[in-house]
């Protein structure tokens, strides 16, 4: 991956450069939004079409541009692989939702490894 892209993709998910001389292999991320999924796409990070037995990411980001809020968290690959993809695992909100949200919500993501509904929290995970 050459070092503009990367760079690019860091600031994007982590909000910084990071330095991957100290991560081994991969790289947790969290609350990436709608617009941050979209640009990866647009920049050949992410696979609209991927799916991690899971509903694939341009599901994920109709979902997420239905029902503002939502982000995505995942994992980032060490920018010196082959390929250095990113990775949708599930999705999560926080806050009051709707009788819609949540129907839509458990219909998405009921396959999901770890699915979490709360009063005010929504979250799905697959592996």
């Amino acid at each position: 991956m050459n070092t503009a892209l990367q760079k690019e993709r860091d600031l994007l998910l982590f909000g910084e450069e990071l330095d991957w001389s100290k991560i081994i292999s991969l790289e947790s991320y969290t609350n990436a939004s709608p617009a941050t999924l979209d640009r990866l796409i647009e920049i050949k990070l992410l696979d609209p079409n991927h799916s991690n037995d899971s509903p694939t990411v341009g599901e994920f980001i109709a979902f997420m541009k239905k029902y503002p809020g939502f982000t995505a968290h995942g994992w980032a690959r060490h920018p010196r692989c082959t390929n250095a993809e990113v990775v949708i695992e599930g999705i999560a909100y926080k806050g009051a939702y709707s009788i819609e949200l949540l129907r839509d919500f458990t219909l998405l993501c009921r396959k999901a490894d770890s699915f979490v509904i709360k009063e005010d929290y929504l979250y799905c995970w697959f592996d």
